[in-house]
């Protein structure tokens, strides 16, 4: 007999903390390019797409059983289904801590006895949202077998240690005296841009920075928003009423900078909320609640900063502590639109994308969002913030807006905080060529780099005549006969996008 397939829901553990890549991506950049044409690179053909970061997903999958009770068959059928629940649950309970088990043992050699967040492999594994099912449970006689898949994010070499250890990508574990073979199998995921093209589509981008409350005395939270004030008034960003992080209050509206996408002109808005907005001690603080409800239902880009934890959510404030809980996410009301949220605190990787992902008007379709595996140091709520916001509105001196891939966003960020692993979940929707101006470029006649649309795509000096490559991320965006391949050798230029580039070198 089959049965409905059955959400796992399970606490998971964290281990030791990676290292972080090489490269320096994190620094202020301008997209003086030049709009000459760009040269082809003589090592076109070799192999140049593999995409490095200091962490990758993977999926840990198998089959595995359970012994009915006495008395199964007797029972009824929500009886038989609850009961089925129930082994399920604590058969998958024994499998995930096996797999963690014996994965740590695995590191705790590689790491060679160095333990916490300075270990330089580390895994956790928790059930995974898409797949976090006992996978068509069937019953036959008196056992029930169903097939199980966990997520796990991990050191993007994981998988060569597995195959060292055990001579390919599988293990095998007992449990209560029983094998169960784990397959260990890497996200297909690749390199993507946040989808402009939605965000801009009402000629206003807007983005909500909501700084939760600090405990310390030191007040990072208040000092961070202040930071992130400066930043954006040094940067060119104007606002009408405030020129200091003082005169800031919750009704003083956004700091505004015009962009251009296509000779067509967006106002990029960025508010900035902070705890003491809200200053009295004796009351619920409703007015810091009602601004983020205000955000996740009319806002492009959504950013918490403070603190958190598995289960935990948004921490508005600490005097007194007040709390959007994550079990909250799916009864607010949020726009349907596409959508970005940032949740920039420690190991909100755990709960939050799944809690945000149980809102009626989220899917993956409409949602990418930014979590962290481990936990922040309080150095990183800064530079963090103020990174994102500078990538997210990137611009050239002209004021057109350049598209910056997400790997792109993440590897300066990920070498400066190597323990923290900042991640995207929902990026297979999110557009693998230029977002702005990708249709009918490719190939096209040009004589510079303005000739090829929106920032992003370059004029290449193809041996038949120049033609415009398209900004992209991967070989199968490009189509039959072109590669993805990056075109600037010079570090400075790394947030240059890589160019669809024909295989045979000439354009028709």
């Amino acid at each position: 007999m089959k049965y409905r397939n059955f959400a796992i829901l399970l606490a998971s553990s964290m281990f030791m903390v990676g290292a972080g890549c090489s490269g320096d991506a994190g620094s202020e950049s301008s997209t003086n390019t030049g709009d000459g044409v760009v040269s082809i690179p003589d090592a076109f053909g070799k192999s140049d797409n593999y995409i490095a970061t200091n962490a990758l997903e993977f999926i840990l999958s198998g089959t595995t059983s359970a012994e009915l009770p006495d008395g199964f068959d007797g029972l009824s059928q929500d009886e038989q289904q609850t009961t089925l629940d129930e082994l399920i649950l604590a058969q998958t309970t024994k499998i995930t801590n096996a797999a963690k088990r014996h994965v740590q043992d695995l590191l705790r050699t590689s790491n060679e006895g160095v333990e916490d967040e300075e270990a330089k492999f580390f895994i956790y594994v928790k059930p995974s949202y898409s797949g976090g099912e006992a996978l068509d449970p069937m019953v036959e006689g008196n056992t029930v077998t169903w097939v199980f898949q966990l997520e796990m994010v991990g050191s993007a070499d994981l998988i060569g240690l597995l195959v060292e250890a055990s001579g390919d990508e599988t293990f095998q574990v007992d449990i209560d005296g029983e094998p169960v073979e784990f397959i260990l199998e890497p996200s297909p995921s690749t390199d993507a841009f946040p989808d402009y093209k939605r965000l801009f589509e009402d000629d206003i981008y807007d983005i909500a920075i909501h700084f939760g409350g600090d405990y310390n005395e030191e007040r990072y939270d208040i000092e961070t928003a202040k930071w992130t004030v400066e930043f954006l008034l040094e940067s060119g960003w104007a606002h009408d009423s405030v020129s200091s992080f003082e005169e800031l209050k919750h009704d003083s509206g956004p700091f505004v900078m015009p962009i251009f996408v296509e000779g067509r002109q967006i106002e990029a808005h960025v508010y900035v909320y902070h705890s003491d907005m809200d200053d009295d001690a004796e009351a619920e603080q409703s007015l810091l609640r009602e601004l983020v409800e205000l955000s996740v239902k009319e806002r492009d880009v959504v950013i918490y900063s403070g603190h958190a934890g598995s289960n935990a959510g948004m921490i508005l404030d600490y005097h007194p502590r007040y709390e959007l809980d994550d079990d909250e996410f799916k009864d607010l009301e949020m726009s349907n639109d596409y959508q970005i949220w940032v949740f920039d605190g420690c190991n909100s990787y755990r709960t939050y994308v799944d809690k945000l992902m149980l809102n009626p008007a989220r899917t993956f379709d409409n949602t990418t969002a930014v979590t962290t595996v481990n936990t922040t140091p309080f150095s990183a709520g800064y530079e963090v913030i103020n990174r994102f916001v500078h990538w997210f509105t990137f611009a050239d001196e002209a004021g057109n807006h350049f598209p910056v891939s997400w790997n792109t966003m993440l590897q300066g960020i990920n070498d400066d905080f190597p323990t923290v692993h900042y991640g995207v979940h929902g990026i297979d929707n999110d557009p693998k060529l230029n977002p702005h101006a990708a249709e009918g470029f490719q190939c096209r006649p040009c004589s510079d780099n303005t000739d090829c649309g929106a920032g992003g795509n370059y004029c290449m000096n193809y041996s038949n005549g120049n033609a415009c490559g398209v900004g992209c991320t991967s070989d199968a965006a490009c189509g039959a006969g072109f590669e993805c391949i990056t075109v600037f050798d010079d570090p400075d230029l790394f947030y240059v996008p890589k160019q669809c580039v024909a295989t045979t070198l000439t354009c028709e």
